[in-house]
């Protein structure tokens, strides 16, 4: 399959997308006025003392050879066109200007104009100039290539990330030292909701209701503490599986650690009654609601039933008649 339609090159970018969204499955971030992930430009002529320097946004990683290629000038006030070049080895390979004010960034950037120059297509190192009101601004260095080359390191990063989040026997020790973890996952029990009052504490005790249950391995969420959700693996998984599917044989980390994802989540699909659970932790979750084919939950506290090994607890599919 080709590797230069836009669309699909985005599928096998997802996958590094997937690891920032496991983590925060149960954890809150307020906003924050700065977005580092993107890199700052370097303004060749400074404006007055007390005012923001023009910045110019890229793709830290790079753009696609045959992809949609934007960048973005953020400016201290609103012009009426942004200039620019874009540089290369050869020199100077495309020539734009832009009129597009997107809004504002933040107070310090209240304009925002969309560079594109999309009809760059020979693979290099590039750099964007950018002319506006009287001050000029450069790119940091930026790549243009296949998508291959563009995400293959991102995928073998996000991939050894899930492969140090096993939990179970089917570990990977040249990964963090990992060792085999919660073996007694073999043998779980399902219990019945349990009560909490105002202030999130157990009232009464755990009443069990059926098990044992083997729902050892899958992924431990947000990286410090030892739960597994169905609904954020199960997301994970999907990305991994369709990044293997549109490139096969170009991530060739992605299967196995897919496949990986997958045994666990067959383990929590309930056949006879085709229902599924979605917890299972170290500590008490909040609401669940499932449906037969389904589990959705809502935070991360109370679970509506919940199967537990003396290690932690999990949901408990619901009942079917």
């Amino acid at each position: 399959m080709s590797h230069t339609r836009p669309g699909r090159s985005l599928s096998a970018a997802a996958i590094a997308t997937a690891v920032s969204l496991l983590p925060m499955a149960c954890t809150s971030h307020a906003p924050s006025t700065e977005h580092s992930a993107t890199p700052r430009s370097t303004a060749t002529v400074l404006p007055a003392a007390g005012t923001a320097v023009p910045q110019v946004r890229v793709n830290q990683v790079g753009y696609p050879t045959g992809g949609t290629k934007v960048a973005y000038a953020m400016l201290p006030q609103p012009v009426s066109a942004v200039s620019f070049t874009v540089s290369g080895g050869q020199g100077v390979v495309f020539r734009g200007r832009s009129g597009r004010d997107l809004g504002s960034w933040n107070s310090h950037y209240p304009a925002v104009y969309q560079l594109g120059f999309s009809s760059v297509a020979r693979a290099g190192s590039y750099r964007i100039t950018v002319h506006a009101a009287g001050t000029t601004a450069v790119s940091p260095a930026f790549t243009i290539g296949s998508p291959a080359g563009l995400y293959q390191r991102l995928v073998n990063n996000s991939v050894r990330y899930f492969t140090s989040e096993r939990d179970g026997a089917d570990v990977v020790p040249s990964v963090l030292g990992r060792q085999p973890a919660n073996l007694t996952d073999q043998h779980a029990y399902v219990y019945r909701l349990p009560r909490y009052d105002s202030n999130d504490n157990l009232v009464g005790g755990l009443h069990r209701i059926g098990g044992p249950v083997d729902v050892a391995g899958g992924w431990f969420d947000a990286g410090g503490g030892y739960e597994k959700f169905a609904y954020t693996s199960g997301y994970a998984n999907g990305l991994m599986l369709l990044a293997a599917r549109d490139f096969p044989g170009t991530y060739p980390a992605l299967a196995p650690e897919a496949g990986f994802g997958l045994g666990w989540l067959e383990k929590l699909w309930n056949h006879p009654g085709r229902s599924s659970t979605s917890r299972r932790g170290s500590a008490p979750a909040t609401r669940a609601t499932r449906s037969r084919a389904t589990t959705t939950s809502g935070s991360c506290r109370r679970p509506k039933t919940a199967w537990t090994s003396g290690q932690g607890v999990i949901p408990a599919p619901p009942r079917t008649t």
